[in-house]
């Protein structure tokens, strides 16, 4: 089974939402991304921070829930064409 790799961000001001990274079967791109996402917990700030991650998929057409997303106070700012 092919499996398409993809890239995406989501950028906010609010605490990271880390029960999004199950939802969406997702994870921190890069250590980077796990320290951004460590200083969001526990609180909201005026700086808005934007963090990668990574999900791994069998459909070419796989988005994150964006919705879903946008509920938590988050926004997903990009996605990139599947590797």
């Amino acid at each position: 089974m092919k499996m398409y790799f993809f890239r995406y961000k989501v950028s906010s001001h609010y605490a990271f939402p880390l029960d999004m990274l199950r939802f969406d079967a997702s994870y921190p791109y890069n250590g980077e991304a796990v320290g951004a996402i460590e200083r969001t917990i526990g609180h909201d700030d005026s700086r808005v921070r934007t963090i990668e991650l990574a999900h791994w998929s069998d459909r070419k057409n796989w988005q994150p829930t964006v919705d879903r997303w946008r509920s938590f106070g988050w926004s997903v700012v990009s996605v990139e064409e599947p590797r």
